[in-house]
């Protein structure tokens, strides 16, 4: 239950955050000024600096970074530093999308990642797979980010509301201020909700610091605790730490609704600030919060697994308790999470609906205006956003593992988009197989242990996408040649002339 020095500050917090929300939805609707879909769904591609860099971080940084991070930290120790890179390196994979898909988005006028992947291959199949492939990244994201949802918002209402009752509330609010603005909504509210999580983050641990000192200090207790936490990482967790940064390398920037907001950009000075900043910021969420982590193993050290999903409510009980005045920074750290799950799923259903719309419906229905697509997008993310809930309440708790099943799958898609990036003509139908290949050896791998078949240990150290991703390439050959391809694009006074 919620500590009572921090429900009334935090009711009175979450009154004002809800009502932020719809206003700001308000003040977007009045700057719309045409029903289309480039407007709904891009803001009219006019976002300066602040509002694109704002929903680019709020975007990016989820429930289950704000909170599954800490915990791994308290179980792992100082290994899981590598989330720092793993986030710098899905920056790096957008910054290598981002000029050539907002260039295009600009004179072709794309609404969708599948114009993109359109435009360079006119391949109805191609597109098709994407299509299921991204939608189906999109539900398991959201289902998952709704569940952490229902579980915060009973906690903190004290039980007032519960688990299902919890979501379904949050859902209707969602919905509702998208709805109403579209992406300039849902940018607009990211712009608060990225200050909450920036804010939240670097106070919780500045309270730390101030009550229970440095790390530094601390560190003589954790090494006693857990030594093993200290030590050189292993050559398997080195293998599964590259492995990892290179599934959110290629994984992370895929995203419908990271490559949306590179359509949304003002312009490529602007898009190129954002994202520069953007690899910054896992400095300023992730390793804090990983910070919050080590600062709970210091303060509980016993926890069991289950239990220290919950470390960051125990690491904030601890600290109101022997500092008052980090009730406040408590209670902004609390509301930063709920942000973080805000912006996560807002994004994400809009992405959604804006492919159900554009990249289907359209099809299906010919020559309809763009104030009928604009009304149907809408009324795609109220069936869609109930659908969801639905799952995010009755899904086993096996949904959370989707998330990562959603992303070794996702990943396959990575040579299209990348190719696709640097200009490479490679034909459609290899890609197609690459992309078959690839998904067949992730699957296979990922649920080997239900066939019975048992593939030798070493691969156990490579998550199952990366060696998809691997099958996938080599079915792209001749390799060779599309390396020389790339090498001449980064080097064009070179003469190196690769074989072929």
């Amino acid at each position: 239950m919620l500590n009572q020095k921090l429900f009334f500050p935090l009711l009175i917090f979450f009154i004002f955050y809800l009502t932020s929300l719809i206003l700001l939805a308000c003040l977007s609707k009045q700057k719309s000024k045409e029903k289309t879909l480039s407007d709904f769904y891009l803001g009219n591609r006019n976002f300066g600096f602040i509002v694109l860099f704002l929903t680019f971080y709020a975007t990016q940084y989820s429930g289950n970074s704000m909170i599954g991070f800490t915990a791994k930290a308290y179980r792992s120790g100082f290994w899981v530093i590598c989330t720092v890179t793993c986030m710098i390196a899905s920056v790096a994979g957008i910054f290598l999308l981002a000029p050539r898909a907002y260039s295009l988005s600009r004179k072709y006028n794309f609404i969708t990642p599948i114009d993109f992947l359109n435009h360079q291959y006119k391949s109805k199949l191609l597109s098709f797979s994407a299509l299921i492939i991204l939608l189906y990244g999109l539900a398991t994201y959201m289902v998952s980010n709704l569940k952490a949802l229902g579980h915060l918002m009973e906690f903190i209402s004290q039980g007032y509301l519960s688990f299902e009752s919890g979501i379904i509330f949050m859902a209707l609010i969602l919905v509702l201020y998208e709805s109403i603005g579209g992406l300039r909504s849902v940018a607009y509210t990211d712009v608060l909700q990225g200050i909450m999580i920036l804010i939240g983050c670097i106070g919780i641990c500045v309270s730390l610091y101030l009550t229970f000192g440095s790390l530094s200090d601390i560190a003589p207790r954790l090494q006693e605790i857990n030594p093993n936490h200290y030590k050189i990482p292993s050559l398997d967790k080195q293998s599964l730490w590259i492995s990892t940064i290179l599934l959110c390398f290629f994984g992370i920037p895929l995203n419908p609704h990271s490559i949306q907001r590179i359509y949304a950009s003002k312009s490529k000075q602007v898009l190129k600030k954002s994202i520069i900043a953007m690899s910054f910021m896992p400095f300023f969420t992730t390793l804090l919060v990983i910070i919050l982590g080590l600062y709970g193993l210091y303060l509980s050290p016993d926890l069991s697994k289950a239990e220290s999903e919950k470390i960051t409510l125990i690491v904030i009980e601890k600290l109101i308790n022997k500092n008052l005045l980090a009730t406040y920074i408590s209670v902004v750290f609390i509301g930063s999470v709920l942000a973080a799950i805000m912006s996560t799923i807002d994004s994400a259903l809009l992405s959604f609906s804006s492919m159900l719309t554009h990249d289907a419906y359209r099809h299906v229905t010919k020559n309809q205006t763009q104030k009928h697509l604009t009304y149907v997008g809408k009324l795609l993310s109220w069936i869609t956003i109930s659908i969801l809930v639905l799952f995010a309440i009755y899904s086993p708790a096996s949904i959370w593992r989707l998330v990562i099943i959603k992303l070794e799958i996702m990943c396959q898609l990575s040579p299209a988009f990348f190719l696709a990036a640097l200009n490479i003509k490679v034909p459609s139908k290899k890609i197609v197989k690459g992309l078959i290949v690839g998904i067949l050896i992730t699957l296979a791998i990922i649920f080997r242990k239900f066939s019975g078949f048992e593939i030798p240990t070493i691969y156990s150290n490579v998550h199952a996408g990366i060696w998809g991703l691997f099958c996938n390439c080599i079915v792209l050959l001749p390799f060779t040649k599309i390396v020389s391809s790339i090498y001449s694009k980064a080097f064009p006074s070179s003469n190196l002339d690769l074989p072929r």
